[in-house]
């Protein structure tokens, strides 16, 4: 359905498994204040600074079924400074060491801390592993403490809106050449629902041309950023 999805859908983090890293996420963990809204992105306050950072992802105690919205600061390996957890932000990767960016959040199973999870760059091609297709990365996931690109997200299913309402329209047209030939033909009705269907095409087109310039500006940010340090900050 067009428009249902007015934004991002949260990922699911499972609640870490064990007994001490749970005692640490229950200490650390809050939920919305009054006003706040558990949105992709929304604002939420670290439980350790008490600074606004943005929801990435959510959580479910298995025994109370409290939800509680996830977001975090860390420290940028470029200013070394601590900063709100933000996708598409520069990141250390605690494997190999290498800079790469922020795609999401992690709980860590051993103390649940929240931490920054990447390497990976959305819109960037990979061979999809069961189809053997040439894709673009829509998300990840977390398999083995790795970052495995998929080709899903909410790109994606702005993506499949689109193409279904144009499917509609496409459908409405070629109905209304058949009908305006025959003696029962509603012209009116026929205007009416197509209008409706050219509607919501343009609302679904809107929808994702917005989500794809969230990812033109994000990237451009990074690209300025990474300019500015090769210029006055020596190399990474």
């Amino acid at each position: 359905e067009v428009g249902k999805w007015e934004s991002p859908l949260l990922p699911f983090i499972p609640y870490p498994p064990s007994r001490h890293a749970e005692i640490h996420a229950a200490s650390k963990l809050r939920g919305l204040r009054s006003g706040q809204r558990l949105v992709f992105g929304g604002p939420m306050c670290d439980c350790d600074t008490g600074v606004l950072v943005p929801i990435l992802a959510v959580t479910i105690h298995p025994q109370t079924g409290l939800v509680y919205p996830l977001g975090g600061v860390h420290t940028c390996p470029i200013s070394r400074l601590r900063q709100p957890i933000q996708i598409g932000c520069p990141m250390l990767d605690p494997r190999t060491g290498d800079l790469v960016l922020i795609t999401g959040v992690s709980l860590d199973p051993h103390t649940g801390a929240v931490l920054p999870v990447g390497g990976l760059l959305l819109s960037e091609s990979f061979i999809e592993p069961l189809s053997g297709r040439m894709v673009r990365v829509g998300g990840g996931s977390v398999r083995g403490g790795k970052v495995v690109p998929h080709a899903g997200g909410f790109q994606a299913l702005l993506d499949s809106q689109t193409l279904g309402a144009c499917l509609r329209v496409a459908e409405l047209l070629q109905g209304v050449s058949e009908e305006w030939s025959s003696a029962a033909a509603d012209p009116q009705g026929d205007l009416d629902r197509l209008s409706a269907a050219t509607s919501e095409l343009e609302q679904a087109w809107k929808s994702s041309q917005h989500c794809v310039l969230q990812l033109l500006s994000r990237l451009e940010a990074i690209q300025e950023q990474a300019r500015g340090v090769a210029e006055n900050g020596g190399s990474v």
